[in-house]
């Protein structure tokens, strides 16, 4: 349930898209479906040559190809189908081609692979071969003098391309900011803007509400092979809007849903991350942790058009075997079923990432990368939070 913490800078973010009356789900429509996979391939590990800094994102290319993101390294490592290692892309700086602690990666429309660079905000472009390409710095609207972008993610789907992040500019007492979610052209400008959220924080009384901060979109949003955009609504709240390529509204789903309490262990990770931002900025900070689990973790638009949707009971009661459950809806809001993956790991360390091909990663240690690369600094809160050497293990789904 840390994914969303990665997106701790967007403060006071939340989503304004508007639409119809939410559809509301009291069941599914059917019983779970189990989802078995099959081992083809694993990298990484303990006793390995390849060691990963911080694997936080993978994808896939056409070719089978997987694309492996680590943000201490600021590289990229290729794998092919067949398990091998065929290279790195990228490196650490500020040359051609270079990056510092990607946030993200796509594919650009002309093939080109993106890795989104948080500050300054830009897409620092490569070619497959590893030659560098032109850069792209993401414009928005609306935003005001004097003021920079921060790029927090990117995600593209059959040409079309979203990002999110921040634009922050300094005021009389302090800073305005403005939290988005929006489709860009292959020149990095904004096109559609599918969420914003604008608020004035006054640094003389900084007191920061986690509910608030966290903006729940820019964590769990998915892109649709039409371009439709779905959005988390809020950090407590099983609602996810959905809107059309043009960013008008097409509806809101969403289920009954009850809260799920925060372990202490949470609550102290939480703790910790305000107090890593305390000491960094240059005034004094006073917070309010959530006590209980974030709604919506995750987002994905499976190959069929269903959204897959994980959520804060997707790694609890759950039958012997299955790793993880996600909520299947229609793209017309149904709730159809609930999806069982079975497979070996353990929630509180791993995850899966789905690669849209049919193939299924288990990225062990996953969890513990993604809460050091949100700003922790590393920080082990207990002994089973000892940091393990990242390892990949790539599954085929069967029964497809």
């Amino acid at each position: 349930m840390l994914r969303l913490v990665c997106c701790l800078l967007a403060l006071f973010a939340v989503p304004v898209l508007a639409g119809p009356e939410p559809v509301i789900s009291e069941r599914p429509l059917r019983a779970p479906v189990v989802i078995d996979v099959s081992e083809e391939w694993r990298v990484g590990g303990p006793d390995a040559d390849l060691m990963f800094g911080l694997m936080v994102e993978a994808m896939s290319d056409a070719d089978g190809n997987v694309y492996l993101m680590d943000q201490q390294l600021s590289q990229v490592t290729v794998v092919d189908r067949d398990g091998v290692v065929s290279g790195t892309l990228s490196r650490e700086g500020e040359g051609p081609g270079e990056v510092r602690t990607p946030q993200g990666m796509m594919f650009m429309p002309d093939g080109t692979l993106a890795l989104a660079q948080q500050f300054p905000g830009k897409l620092i472009r490569l070619n497959l071969d590893g030659t560098p390409a032109d850069n792209v710095m993401i414009g928005t609207t609306g935003g005001a003098e004097g003021g920079f972008t921060m790029v927090s993610s990117c995600t593209s789907r059959a040409g079309r391309m979203i990002v999110g992040g921040l634009f922050q500019a300094p005021t009389e007492n302090g800073q305005s900011r403005q939290s988005y979610l929006i489709a860009i052209d292959e020149q990095g400008q904004e096109t559609v803007r599918f969420a914003e959220h604008n608020t004035e924080l006054d640094f003389q009384r900084a007191h920061f509400v986690e509910r608030e901060m966290l903006a729940a979109f820019l964590g769990a949003h998915a892109l649709d092979a039409d371009g439709r955009v779905y959005a988390a609504r809020d950090r407590n709240s099983y609602l996810i809007d959905l809107a059309a390529a043009d960013g008008s509204p097409v509806l809101t789903l969403g289920r009954r849903f009850e809260p799920v309490p925060r372990a202490q262990r949470e609550i102290d990770r939480m703790n910790e991350l305000f107090e890593v931002q305390d000491q960094r900025l240059p005034f004094d900070i006073t917070w309010e942790v959530e006590q209980t689990e974030q709604t919506l973790a995750g987002l994905r638009v499976a190959e069929d058009g269903n959204l897959w949707v994980e959520h804060a009971r997707s790694d609890m009661d759950l039958p012997a075997g299955i790793f993880k459950s996600y909520d299947v809806f229609s793209p017309d809001g149904a709730w159809l079923h609930e999806a069982h993956v079975r497979c070996p790991g353990d929630p509180g360390h791993d995850d899966l990432v789905f690669l849209g091909d049919g193939r299924v990663l288990m990225v062990r240690g996953i969890v513990l990368a993604r809460l050091t690369a949100s700003g922790s600094q590393g920080a082990v809160f207990d002994e089973d939070d000892v940091p393990e050497a990242q390892e990949v293990v790539c599954y085929a789904v069967l029964g497809r």
